[in-house]
């Protein structure tokens, strides 16, 4: 279990799922607040570090069901979910989201399953309420766009 960072002298820091890592920034007040959800590690990795140094306010899940569980008590502005996990997917986490909060915005990710590529998964997620999609691989100034656009 990750901890999540010691809370700062203005409050206690929200309590966070197990899993849920916390990556707190300093910068600008246009910094949203974002919760990745991936379980491919280096990946999360990747994207967390990439949206810090935007200056976003980075949270990480590695389920559906994690972050579900994370969101119902910590709004977000953007959620940035692969489809393929264990536990809950990323296809049933744009679901519940979607019927929770539809005004937070998602991003899915994939880069397809045994079966088949990512393409038709990513259709899907459009079709359940999911804004806008990236078949990984994906360039990092290719997400980056992505979120701007999601995040005006």
């Amino acid at each position: 279990m990750i901890a999540a960072p010691s809370a700062p002298a203005s409050g206690p820091a929200p309590e966070l799922p197990d899993r849920i890592q916390t990556a707190e920034t300093t910068g600008s007040d246009l910094r949203c607040d974002i919760l990745v959800v991936e379980d491919d590690a280096a990946v999360a990795t990747l994207l967390e570090n990439t949206l810090r140094r935007q200056g976003h306010r980075v949270r990480r899940s590695c389920d559906g069901h994690e972050a579900m569980a994370y969101l119902r008590r910590n709004p977000v502005r953007l959620v940035i979910t692969d489809i393929f996990m264990p536990e809950s997917d990323g296809l049933d986490l744009i679901i519940k989201l979607t019927a929770f909060n539809p005004s937070t915005a998602i991003l899915a990710i994939s880069g397809g399953s045994r079966i088949g590529g990512p393409e038709s998964y990513l259709k899907l997620a459009r079709l359940l309420g999911c804004r806008r999609t990236l078949a990984k691989p994906f360039e990092l100034p290719q997400l980056l766009a992505v979120v701007d656009e999601l995040l005006v």
